[in-house]
């Protein structure tokens, strides 16, 4: 897994849910689809599913990913997780 620096955080509730993170090196906006999917695969397993859009100019569309957020830092404000994405939904670039 490739992790990413959140460089915001705006929304923490059982999680990060909304902020700024990386994608592939460049900042995006994410926002948790608050859709906690439920997959049971021989021991309980939950995933959030966020919608990323990047902040450049230049902008390609929004698209879809799941997370993995490990905290990094105890200082939840400044950020304090780094993130890899699994794209599901859109076309990432």
């Amino acid at each position: 897994m490739n992790f990413e620096p959140v460089l915001e955080l705006h929304d923490f509730y059982d999680g990060p849910r909304d902020g700024i993170a990386n994608y592939n090196g460049l900042p995006h906006l994410f926002k948790s689809l608050r859709l906690d999917t439920v997959d049971y695969r021989g021991e309980f397993e939950s995933a959030d599913i966020f919608v990323l859009t990047p902040l450049a100019a230049e902008a390609q569309p929004s698209f879809r990913a799941l997370a993995t957020f490990v905290p990094v830092d105890p200082d939840i404000a400044s950020g304090g997780y780094q993130v890899a994405w699994q794209v599901i939904v859109g076309n990432a670039t």
